[in-house]
C-alpha cells in the first residue's frame, strides 16, 4: 500500500512538473479557435475591393457568427501575387484564424504597386470602423490597435511598402515579396514594425539575391530572413496551377506552406500577442529548423503592462515609500528602467520631479513631492520602447520644505550660494556644509527658517573661499529630522581675482615677504596661508601683523610648509583680502 501510495505521488509530481515545463506548440500547427469566413467589399478613392474575410467564429463556415466574446483579435491585411486570385492563400487565412487573427485579402484591381500598399491599408482602417459600428458583426471585436501585413510576390512587396507608409503596423512576413515600383527596397529603413521575410532558396520568379536579401539588409533591426532551402516561388500557394513557372526546387508544397506558416505565425504571435512562444520560434531556442537558413537581428521590445500598487491616494510620509509591479521584456537580453515622475497636476506638465532606476521600489524625496502629487512610472528598454503604468498615483503630504532650487557660483573671492523654498513646515533651517572632495563635507553656517507656511523665500549665504568645494544644504526641522539637499560644485578663483599682492610671489618657508594691498580701515588682525584644497596650514597673529594699521603694506614670514601653491588672506575684523604665491 505504501509503495502505491508513493508511486502515485511520484506520478503526480512528474505530472505537475511536466505542466509547468509544457513546451511551446508549434506554431505551424492549427490554432484553438472555430474559422468563419465570408465576402466584403469597400471602395478607395474610386477603386473597388471585393475581399475576402477569415475570423473567429462561434461555428465553422461561411457567413457564421463572429465569437465577439473572445475578443478583440488582432487584424491582419493579406495581399495576393500577380495575376492570382485572393483564393490560392485560404489555408493561410483559415490558419491565422484558427489562432485568433481577422484576416482580410483584397482582389486588387490593378498591378499599380503604391495603390495595392494603399489598398492593404484601406483594408485595415475598414476593419477598425467596422469595430466602432454597434450595429455591424465585428462591432467590439477588432483589436485595432494591433495590425499586420502579409502576403505573396508582388502582393508581399506591397505589404511592405503599406509597413512603410504607416507606423502603426507592428508586424510584415511577407513570403518571397517581390520589389516595388516605387522602390520597397528603398523604403525597408522606414518601416518601424518588426519584419519577418520568407524566401525560397530557388525561387526562379523573385530570386533571393536581387529581392528578399536587398530587403533584408536594408531593414532596420527586429528583423529576419528564413531562407528556406529548396523552396522556389509558386509552392508557397495552395494551388499548383503555376508550377510550371518556376519548376526548381526540391522542397515540397505541404513542407514549404508549413514553413510558412511558422515563421508567420510565430512572428505574429509574438508581436500582435506578446505570446512568449511567439519569441521561441522567431529568435529563440525553437527559431532554427533543418531546412531553413534564419538570419535576424534584434532590438529591444516594448516591456509589458503593469501597475502601480502603492500607494496610489492618501497621506503619506516623507520620503514617500513608492512600489509598481514589475514590467517584463519578451526579449530575454532586455534590460528595464524605469522612470519615476511626479507632477502636481494629472497632465504630468510641468514635471515636478523625474528619476531612474532598475528596482520596483523608491523612496520618494521631498523635492518630489506637493501638498497633492500625481506620480506614475514609465518601463523601457530602450528610447523608443516605453510603456507607461496603467494607473497614476494622487498623494498628499505634509512636506517640511519643498526646495525648488539651490545654486553656488564663484564671486571673485567669495563663492555664493543661492536657493529658494516654496513651502516650509515645522523647519528650523539649514546647516550650510562645504566638501573639497565631493565626499566629505563639513559644517560652515546656519542659516534660520524665514517662517513656515505655502509662500515663497529666498535665502543666501557667502563663503569666503578661493579654492575649489563642494556645497550643500542640511535642512533641519525642530523635531530633529534632517533631510540633505545639493551638493553643487563652485571652482577654484582664477588668479587675475586675487585682490593681495605678494612679493616675492615665489619664496622659500621661513623667508619675508611683502603683502600689499589698499588700505583696510579697519585694522588688520589675522594673516592665514591656505593649501589649495581648502585646508588652512597656519595662522600669523604677532604684532608685525597687528601694528601694520591700515598702511595697505607689511612684512610677514612664510610658514614651513611644503613646496606648491598657497593662498595668504589678510582678515580685518570687518573685511578680507586674498593672494596667491609659491612655495619653491
Amino acid at each position: 500500500m505504501l509503495l502505491r501510495v508513493l508511486g502515485f505521488a511520484i506520478i503526480m509530481v512528474l505530472f505537475c512538473t511536466e505542466s509547468r515545463t509544457q513546451p511551446c506548440a508549434p506554431p505551424d500547427q492549427t490554432g484553438s479557435s472555430i474559422v468563419g469566413w465570408n465576402s466584403v467589399t469597400l471602395q478607395r478613392s474610386g477603386r473597388t475591393l471585393n475581399c475576402r474575410l477569415y475570423y473567429p467564429a462561434v461555428t465553422a463556415g461561411q457567413n457564421s457568427a463572429v465569437a465577439v466574446s473572445s475578443g478583440p483579435y488582432p487584424m491582419i491585411a493579406f495581399g495576393h501575387g500577380f495575376a492570382m486570385q485572393t483564393s490560392y492563400y485560404n489555408s493561410y487565412y483559415e490558419h491565422l484564424a484558427s489562432h485568433g487573427y481577422i484576416v482580410i485579402a483584397p482582389q486588387f484591381p490593378d498591378t499599380q504597386h503604391g495603390e495595392l500598399a494603399q489598398d492593404l491599408l484601406a483594408c485595415l482602417d475598414w476593419l477598425r470602423q467596422r469595430n466602432s459600428d454597434a450595429q455591424h458583426a465585428l462591432y467590439g471585436a477588432v483589436d485595432t490597435s494591433r495590425a499586420a501585413v502579409s502576403g505573396h510576390s508582388m502582393g508581399g512587396g506591397a505589404s511592405l511598402l503599406a509597413a512603410s507608409y504607416d507606423s502603426r503596423i507592428k508586424a510584415a512576413a511577407p513570403m518571397c515579396p517581390a520589389e516595388t515600383t516605387p522602390s520597397v527596397i528603398a523604403r525597408m529603413g522606414q518601416i518601424a514594425g518588426a519584419v519577418c521575410i520568407i524566401a525560397g532558396s530557388n525561387d526562379g520568379i523573385t530570386p533571393l539575391a536581387t529581392h528578399q536579401q536587398p530587403m533584408y539588409n536594408a531593414a532596420l533591426p527586429g528583423k529576419s530572413l528564413a531562407v528556406l532551402q529548396g523552396g522556389n516561388h509558386t509552392r508557397c500557394m495552395d494551388t499548383p496551377l503555376f508550377d510550371f513557372t518556376d519548376p526548381g526546387g526540391g522542397m515540397t508544397r505541404p513542407i514549404q506552406k508549413q514553413l510558412t506558416r511558422r515563421y508567420m505565425t510565430a512572428l505574429f504571435n509574438l508581436f500582435l500577442k506578446d505570446d512568449s512562444c511567439g519569441w521561441s520560434y522567431s529568435y529563440g531556442i525553437n527559431a532554427s529548423h533543418p531546412s531553413v537558413s534564419l538570419s535576424s537581428a534584434l532590438r529591444a521590445m516594448t516591456p509589458s503592462a503593469f501597475s502601480l500598487l502603492a500607494p496610489l491616494s492618501g497621506l503619506v510620509p516623507v520620503p514617500a515609500p513608492l512600489r509598481w509591479q514589475r514590467s517584463r521584456s519578451l526579449n530575454p537580453s532586455d534590460s528595464i528602467r524605469y522612470t519615476v515622475q511626479t507632477s502636481s497636476n494629472a497632465s504630468f506638465s510641468p514635471l515636478r520631479y523625474e528619476t531612474t532606476l532598475s528596482d520596483t521600489t523608491f523612496q520618494l524625496p521631498a523635492m518630489g513631492l506637493d501638498t497633492v502629487t500625481y506620480w506614475r512610472v514609465i518601463s523601457w528598454t530602450a528610447a523608443n520602447q516605453k510603456t507607461m503604468s496603467s494607473n497614476v498615483g494622487r498623494i498628499q503630504s505634509t512636506i517640511p520644505v519643498r526646495l525648488t532650487s539651490f545654486s553656488a557660483r564663484r564671486h571673485g573671492s567669495v563663492a555664493r550660494l543661492q536657493w529658494v523654498t516654496e513651502s516650509e513646515e515645522n523647519s528650523f533651517g539649514f546647516e550650510v556644509q562645504r566638501s573639497t572632495d565631493g565626499a566629505s563635507f563639513a559644517a560652515q553656517s546656519f542659516v534660520l527658517s524665514k517662517g513656515n507656511g505655502m509662500w515663497r523665500r529666498q535665502y543666501s549665504f557667502d563663503d569666503t573661499f578661493r579654492g575649489a568645494a563642494w556645497y550643500r544644504l542640511r535642512q533641519v526641522d525642530f523635531g530633529g529630522q534632517t533631510e540633505i539637499f545639493g551638493a553643487v560644485f563652485v571652482p577654484e578663483a582664477a588668479a587675475d581675482q586675487m585682490d593681495l599682492l605678494v612679493t616675492p610671489n615665489i619664496a622659500r618657508s621661513g623667508e619675508a615677504v611683502t603683502l600689499r594691498t589698499d588700505k583696510m580701515d579697519d585694522g588688520v588682525v589675522e594673516v592665514s596661508f591656505w593649501a589649495r584644497n581648502g585646508s588652512r596650514v597656519a595662522v600669523t597673529t604677532d604684532s608685525a601683523a597687528h601694528t601694520a594699521g591700515n598702511t595697505g603694506s607689511w612684512v610677514v614670514q612664510v610658514p614651513p610648509v611644503a613646496a606648491g601653491f598657497y593662498l595668504v588672506v589678510v582678515k580685518s575684523a570687518k573685511n578680507f583680502r586674498t593672494g596667491m604665491f609659491i612655495v619653491r
